[in-house]
């Protein structure tokens, strides 16, 4: 079984509805997904950063 590992620049394409990248990972197995820990801590980092931005005077 292969495993693909997602990294952050995936997940962003993916959150903004990257059609190629879309059509590709409705042909994997949900089971075959994954992302990492630091991915995940990477979109948070991100997201914070843009509400600090957001609410700044």
């Amino acid at each position: 079984m292969t495993l693909y590992i997602l990294n952050s620049d995936h997940l962003s394409l993916y959150q903004r509805g990257h059609e190629p990248l879309s059509q590709r990972l409705i042909t994997i197995p949900s089971d075959q997904i994954a992302i990492t820990v630091i991915s995940v801590e990477e979109l948070i980092r991100g997201r914070l950063a843009q509400i600090r931005k957001a609410t700044k005077p």
